[in-house]
């Protein structure tokens, strides 16, 4: 969470970005879920099948939604933040 309030505060303050709501809520919340997950696994001392299949779905939804709002942009000719300066 530091990291992403970093690099957004930087990616602001040096360029001129219009940062959208959608992504950011996205990878925070995939975060806090992969996060919380790990301290589960942490304190109950095993990793169960619910635990690794809930880490499984987690990152199986994350590449979803990357995809189709990749694919949204592209279609609506909006670029990319990483297209845009790198």
């Amino acid at each position: 969470m530091f990291v992403t309030c970093v690099v957004l505060g930087a990616v602001t303050l040096v360029g001129e970005a219009t940062l959208q709501r959608g992504p950011i809520l996205r990878d925070t919340s995939f975060f806090l879920l992969v996060a919380t997950v790990m301290l589960i696994i942490i304190f109950s001392g095993s990793f169960a099948l619910w635990e690794s299949s809930l880490l499984l779905l987690a990152c199986a939804v994350n590449v979803v939604a990357r995809r189709c709002a990749n694919r949204d942009s592209l279609s609506l000719g909006l670029l990319s933040l990483r297209t845009h300066f790198f």
